[in-house]
């Protein structure tokens, strides 16, 4: 849900890894209308996640090998909250 813009329905949205060290990685998220670079860790647990990118910060879980449950949240005047479900591409 977006304050400006209302109630939103899913979008399409690519995320790829192109670098990792241990538990910190970075990459880039593809959504309809842009592209974000971003940097996250994978916590000690070894599910839980946290990644940051220039306008806000997603909380996860690694539910699965190839499966992700994620919410991002952005503050400010058009601020965003959404929750998704991420499966690797084959």
């Amino acid at each position: 849900m977006s304050e400006g813009e209302g109630w939103e329905t899913e979008r399409s949205t690519n995320m790829s890894i192109d670098e990792q060290r241990g538990r910190v990685f970075r990459g880039a998220v593809k959504y309809e209308g842009g592209e974000e670079d971003f940097v996250g860790i994978i916590q000690a647990d070894g599910k839980g996640i946290l990644i940051s990118n220039e306008d806000g910060h997603v909380t996860g879980i690694l539910t699965g090998p190839d499966e992700m449950e994620v919410c991002y949240v952005e503050g400010g005047d058009d601020a965003i909250a959404t929750c998704s479900t991420m499966k690797r591409a084959q």
